[in-house]
């Protein structure tokens, strides 16, 4: 099949019944569409050169009180939207350049281009974090989230860890380390690993936090 045509497919599949297994199934039909996936864990470079091959722009801006904020731009709206709808009153008064005229003017230079996913990322994040929150976001793009907000918070960010987790091929340090240990069992099907996430999650549900 069309390497476009089955991750079409797939993330249909998933967006329809977002389980684990379909998830990864969608991460699987991501690596044939994108070659370059199949050599992860990737550098901070080669994450880049993915966003970059996807058609995702990256924003480094001077972010204060948040880390990073994926928007899929199709309308001028569509950045004051996507703030509005989160904390107001942390983006528009602690993070007002935001809507500043230079960031507004990036949205419509995008749009001259035919829009699409932006991750705004924080300048001068640590370089533990980097790698790691940029594949969470990649993730939520790629597996459809941004596309369609019927998948249940916990689980899209669950899932956005585990696409992190695979393409980063590091722990998250904002994560807990049950989280990180099932993370990595999932992502390496390591036996004694999965024995050891399976415990955690009988006991305890994996951490769902946004980094």
């Amino acid at each position: 099949m069309n390497p476009k045509v089955l991750y079409s497919t797939m993330k249909r599949q998933y967006l329809a019944n977002p389980t684990l297994a379909n998830a990864m199934a969608l991460m699987g039909a991501l690596a044939h569409k994108y070659p370059l996936l199949q050599k992860a864990p990737l550098s901070p470079m080669e994450i880049e050169r993915l966003a970059q091959e996807a058609g995702i722009e990256i924003w480094p801006y001077p972010l204060e009180q948040t880390t990073v904020l994926t928007v899929m731009v199709r309308d001028p709206q569509d950045l004051p939207r996507e703030i509005a709808g989160r904390d107001k009153p942390l983006i528009t008064e602690r993070e007002p350049g935001l809507l500043s005229d230079e960031m507004l003017s990036r949205v419509k230079k995008l749009l001259e281009r035919g829009g699409g996913p932006v991750v705004i990322m924080r300048e001068k994040l640590p370089e533990e974090e980097y790698a790691p929150t940029l594949a969470h976001e990649l993730g939520h793009i790629f597996l459809g989230h941004l596309e369609n907000w019927s998948v249940p918070r916990g689980v899209a960010e669950f899932h956005a860890h585990l696409f992190a987790r695979w393409v980063s091929g590091v722990p998250h340090p904002r994560l807990d380390s049950k989280t990180n240990l099932v993370l990595e069992a999932l992502t390496t099907g390591e036996e004694k690993l999965l024995k050891e996430a399976l415990v955690v999650l009988k006991g305890q549900d994996p951490q769902e936090v946004h980094p």
